[in-house]
């Protein structure tokens, strides 16, 4: 996340494979001084119950599963 927050110009939005590494992504840009959705828009998979203890909460998407066959 560091490295495409010092791209010129930086991204405005960043989809993250999953919930804890998106986590980590936010907190990068918060160290970068990036204001998390105003200025960067993350977005997580996999819905984990602490993507919404974060600060702001993370956006994430759930996948529900169904099984052919």
């Amino acid at each position: 996340m560091k490295k495409f927050l010092s791209l010129s110009p930086p991204p405005t939005a960043v989809i993250v494979i999953n919930d804890f590494s998106a986590m980590g992504a936010l907190r990068a840009a918060k160290e970068k001084g990036y204001r998390v959705p105003e200025d960067i828009s993350l977005v997580g998979f996999g819905d984990v119950p602490f993507s919404s203890m974060t600060d702001p909460p993370l956006t994430t998407v759930r996948s529900l599963s169904k099984r052919w066959g």
